[in-house]
């Protein structure tokens, strides 16, 4: 939502909390989209560049099942 203030949330990989907006919140979603690709598919993948970190929701049950 433009206009919007950032949330705080719990990132696993800094092991603290980050803002919504934040280069290490985006980072721990491209890493999330990724792990939630086949292995055939994400060796494809060299870089994350198109990786939809604002569709967070979408994808956060896939990483919940590796914890």
């Amino acid at each position: 939502m433009p206009g919007s203030s950032p949330r705080v949330v719990w990132s696993r990989l800094v092991g603290r909390e980050v803002l919504s907006d934040s280069g290490e919140w985006r980072h721990e979603c491209e890493v999330e989209y990724l792990l939630s690709l086949p292995e055939a598919k994400r060796a494809e993948s060299s870089t994350a560049s198109a990786a939809p970190w604002t569709a967070k929701a979408k994808i956060s049950g896939a990483f919940a099942a590796r914890a």
